[in-house]
């Protein structure tokens, strides 16, 4: 006897296709019959079991740098956007793919950079020197190339010297103590930040000092070293007594005197001020039991003491200088005194006597 058959079948559409089956045209998944005769003439029922396969999406984020292209699938992108492709997913459907496209710009910097002559400076693998404009390039933020624009200056150290003479025993020089004459250097920073170079050319003279010592009415100076210059001088006024230029001094009136010393090279002291007040009423009751005469004189004069005996005595300039001067080893009422060693002028006459001293101007023609 002949007898029926049947036969199964599978098959896939995507979603939104159709499948023909016989008669059938099929959207939806799921199983399907349809009969046909077989080869015997009998029936044959086939059963077809259809999938419904959905299509797919993607996204796809891509960055690129400004002037770069991105290729996606045929098309070569260099804006800035959203873009989409189809291609067949695993199960042959549509697969729907969207790209957004970032561009990202480049960038650029600028940098000043400065160095003492005779360094260097490390720019990137560069090893610069010289004074100029410089770039390099490296990778931004965004993986973009960034310009880097270095502008390099080059500066110079500088030098000086200086030529000081001091009256001491030494002399600071920085963080040196000096000591002796010489040439020196230390190095300090210039405005610049590089090495400036002091020369010091170092005179040290020896310190002057001055002291005085009052015998009656003359004042001695001592100085140590040894100078060439004195000047005497009115403690009350503050001025120099003309003429008052050698190592003593003798008062012809009450008041306080100093001296003022210097050596060549310039170095000077100042002596304490010395009182003199011996020269008052007593001087005046010597004054008058002394006489001096001829005065105004040629050559001599005669001096003659009523109350005192005369000791000693002294001519003396206008200045101060002592310029004839005796001490005598007797006692004497009378004496008389040549003047053929001085010249004309105006002298102060000193007579010394137990009694004090007088002091009385005397006129030489």
């Amino acid at each position: 006897s002949l007898s029926t058959s049947s036969s199964a079948l599978s098959a896939a559409i995507c979603q939104g296709g159709t499948y023909t089956f016989g008669t059938q045209t099929l959207s939806t998944a799921g199983t399907f019959t349809r009969v046909i005769p077989n080869v015997a003439g009998c029936d044959s029922t086939i059963t077809l079991t259809l999938a419904v396969n959905a299509p797919s999406t993607g996204t796809l984020s891509a960055a690129i740098c400004q002037g770069s292209t991105f290729t996606f699938g045929t098309q070569t992108l260099s804006t800035a956007g959203t873009y989409t492709r189809v291609i067949p997913n695993a199960a042959g459907c549509d697969s729907t793919i969207t790209l957004t496209l970032a561009v990202n710009a480049t960038s650029s910097g600028t940098l000043s950079a400065a160095i003492c002559q005779g360094s260097t400076f490390t720019f990137g693998t560069q090893t610069l020197s010289t004074a100029g404009t410089y770039t390099r390039v490296i990778p931004n933020a965004a993986g973009c190339d960034s310009t880097i624009t270095l502008t390099l200056a080059v500066n110079a150290p500088s030098a000086s010297s200086s030529n000081v003479s001091v009256c001491a025993n030494s002399f600071q020089f920085g963080s040196q103590t000096l000591t002796a004459s010489g040439t020196y250097t230390r190095t300090l920073t210039n405005a610049v930040g590089c090495d400036s170079v002091i020369t010091l050319n170092l005179t040290l003279n020896t310190p002057v000092t001055v002291t005085t010592l009052a015998t009656g009415l003359i004042i001695n100076a001592t100085a140590s070293p040894s100078v060439v210059i004195y000047q005497w001088i009115n403690c009350t006024t503050g001025n120099p007594i003309l003429g008052a230029n050698s190592g003593s001094y003798t008062a012809t009136a009450n008041g306080s005197y100093a001296v003022v010393v210097a050596n060549p090279a310039g170095c000077a002291d100042t002596s304490n001020c010395v009182a003199i007040s011996t020269i008052g009423l007593n001087e005046l009751f010597i004054k008058s039991s002394i006489q001096v005469y001829p005065n105004p004189t040629v050559n001599a004069i005669h001096v003659v003491s009523d109350r005192s005996q005369i000791t000693g005595y002294s001519v003396i300039d206008l200045s101060g200088r002592v310029l004839l001067t005796e001490s005598l080893n007797y006692r004497a009422n009378e004496l008389d005194l040549s003047l053929e060693s001085i010249s004309a002028g105006t002298y102060i006459l000193e007579v010394i006597t137990p009694d004090g001293r007088m002091h009385k101007p005397v006129v030489k023609k």
